[in-house]
């Protein structure tokens, strides 16, 4: 018989099911909570930081390019570009390595901003010393493109470009320097025979961009000589400035190194001019006399006549020329004449005052005796 004490306990029993599972369910979402509001210590917490608890950014950073290779680290560690190295020293000619050559008086390592790469804008300049042992160095360059080279005085060096960057900060580098060679050149006419006293103009730049020019004249065997030519790209002219003998001649110094020049042009002719007062003994000094070639009216020479009324051009190749002599208050004066290869030539220019009052007023001219033609 079914005391009320066991209908108690069942109805208790029936409740239990319902209830028990209920609250597993509520401790088990309870966990759930608690494991996702609060961060773990080895990272991966998805619950929101504290604002009191962020990081603070540095301004580099948050200032930074928006570059993709940029890389802020790098920048704030590497505060500027090193370049160093040494510097070997050749024979002449440029063909062996001088191992026991002391470093030259006065030279220094050339740091420019590079003439033929990007980076240019942001290099600096700095001559740096070079050291007993010959080498060098320098530090806290600024990033960017750099030609580098060895100069001193009588000395050419081979340029060598580099770039200084963030993540490429230092340089290491050897530099080549050569003693600088004398060019050497002969001018002679079509016969083989030497020129004297030939005016000889050299013009270029030097490796280093530098502009050069230079003056000499032949010697008597039609040698001529320029000492120490830096590397770099020349052109030798022959002849009057005015009125070249000859195109220019190219001539590249590499390395020391460097062809003997030989420049060959027609037989010469000279003129001799005076100029006289039409129907007068009398010559006129200080006129102005301008001798240019009619296959080449741009091309000219000028001289002024002196005392003696004379007016002397050398070195002009042989053709058909003309003349133009003025002067104030004489009236100007033309004449067209040929030149032949190897003759000496003269030529008398003919004037008048321009108001013939002024004839009683001009001197008598001594006579002078005139020599024998000659080559």
């Amino acid at each position: 018989m079914e005391t009320p004490y066991h209908k108690r306990s069942a109805a208790l029993a029936s409740s239990t099911k319902i209830w028990l599972p209920l609250l597993l369910a509520a401790l088990a979402a309870a966990v759930i909570y608690w494991a996702l509001g609060f961060p773990r210590e080895e990272g991966g917490a998805r619950g929101s930081i504290p604002q009191t608890s962020r990081l603070e950014v540095p301004e580099a950073a948050r200032t930074a390019p928006t570059d993709p290779h940029f890389a802020p680290s790098a920048a704030r560690i590497a505060k500027g570009g090193t370049i160093r190295g040494r510097v070997q020293l050749y024979f002449a000619g440029g063909d062996a390595v001088d191992k026991t050559a002391t470093v030259p008086p006065g030279m220094k390592v050339l740091l420019r901003p590079a003439r033929f790469l990007k980076g240019r804008a942001t290099a600096e300049e700095r001559d740096l010393p070079v050291a007993t042992d010959r080498g060098f160095s320098a530090e806290g360059l600024s990033f960017g493109a750099y030609d580098v080279c060895a100069a001193a005085p009588g000395w050419s060096g081979t340029i060598s470009s580099v770039e200084l960057a963030p993540l490429e900060p230092y340089v290491d580098i050897t530099l080549r320097a050569v003693p600088c060679p004398d060019l050497v050149g002969f001018l002679r006419d079509v016969t083989r025979a030497p020129i004297e006293g030939c005016p000889i103009l050299l013009t270029g730049r030097t490796e280093r961009g530098s502009p050069y020019g230079e003056r000499t004249k032949t010697e008597a065997d039609g040698s001529f000589r320029i000492p120490q030519l830096e590397d770099g790209h020349y052109q030798v002219v022959a002849g009057v400035d005015t009125m070249p003998l000859h195109t220019p001649l190219q001539i590249d110094v590499r390395r020391g190194k460097l062809p003997e020049v030989t420049i060959e042009v027609p037989t010469l002719a000279r003129l001799e001019v005076t100029a006289v007062v039409k129907g007068l003994e009398f010559l006129v000094e200080g006129m102005a006399v301008s001798l240019s070639r009619t296959e080449q009216l741009d091309q000219s020479q000028a001289a002024t006549t002196d005392a003696q009324g004379k007016a002397r051009f050398d070195f002009l190749l042989p053709g058909e020329y003309v003349l133009r002599g003025s002067r104030e208050y004489f009236r100007v004066v033309n004449a067209k004449f040929d030149l032949v290869a190897g003759q000496f030539e003269r030529l008398e220019l003919r004037t008048l005052p321009e108001m013939p009052e002024f004839i009683p007023m001009l001197p008598p001219v001594p006579q002078v005796p005139v020599p024998p033609e000659n080559r």
